[in-house]
């Protein structure tokens, strides 16, 4: 009796739980640096409980699960929320980040490390530059200051 317990213990616990909903044909961005990325996401009781593939989620999809074709769309892990900047963030993360620069030598070495990844004839984007007002009435002419940028990319 204790054996077969055990049995149906053990393989009970191997069956999937099944999912109220199952996003699938997603790109999901999972924010582990270790698996950057995903293609579905089955959601129980408002908690997620699989990301992976679209062949592994199938094991968690039954007659009530309800399915959500994504047709390759980005699926982000995240909250509700009304007023978000997510390209702004993504553009300071990726590109050119000049926020904390107030003068020419710091602003010339962060173009000097941006520059350095990115590839010849890629645009550098970003900025977001504290000092462009200092730097507007500074004596460096305009033609000056563009120089200095295009010294990097031209």
């Amino acid at each position: 009796m204790k054996l077969k317990f055990i049995f149906i213990f053990f393989f009970s616990s191997l069956i999937a739980e099944k999912a109220d909903l199952v996003i699938q044909n997603a790109y999901v961005w999972t924010v582990d640096l270790s698996k950057p990325k995903a293609e579905a996401v089955a959601v129980r009781n408002n908690k997620i409980i699989f990301v992976g593939s679209n062949k592994a989620v199938q094991k968690y999809i039954d007659g009530n699960t309800n399915i959500i074709d994504a047709g390759g769309k980005l699926v982000l892990p995240g909250f509700n929320d009304n007023h978000v900047h997510f390209e702004s963030t993504c553009r300071i993360v990726t590109g050119l980040n000049l926020l904390d620069v107030h003068q020419e030598k710091p602003f010339i070495s962060r173009m000097r490390d941006v520059h350095e990844r990115f590839t010849p004839g890629v645009w550098i984007t970003g900025g977001l530059w504290s000092a462009y007002q200092a730097w507007e009435s500074s004596s460096i002419s305009e033609e000056g200051r563009k120089a200095k940028i295009d010294f990097f990319k031209p």
